[in-house]
């Protein structure tokens, strides 16, 4: 289901689903996934940064992390062996 009212969320809310769109449009996915609007709001740094470090997780290995399983998993050519391969690993302190 794709988000079509915008009278449903807060303006800030709105604004994460608008950016996640331009996300899944990045990566050629016709469907809009969680992936995507984690990778949008971290691209908007506030407060979404300030939530992260306080939870221990450090924001820039998530993106690379979240980058990563979105372009692998983007693949046509997408198996468990492609993701066999190491990959950045998401800091958790």
């Amino acid at each position: 289901m794709q988000p079509t009212d915008p009278s449903k969320f807060t303006d800030q809310a709105w604004d994460a689903i608008v950016a996640s769109q331009d996300v899944a449009r990045r990566y050629r996915n016709q469907n809009l996934e969680v992936e995507h609007v984690m990778l949008a709001l971290l691209e908007t740094v506030e407060p979404s940064h300030q939530i992260l470090q306080k939870a221990g997780i450090d924001p820039a290995a998530l993106g690379r992390e979240a980058r990563y399983l979105r372009q692998a998993t983007s693949s046509p050519r997408w198996s468990r062996t492609t993701l066999s391969r190491p990959s950045p690993r998401c800091d958790v302190r």
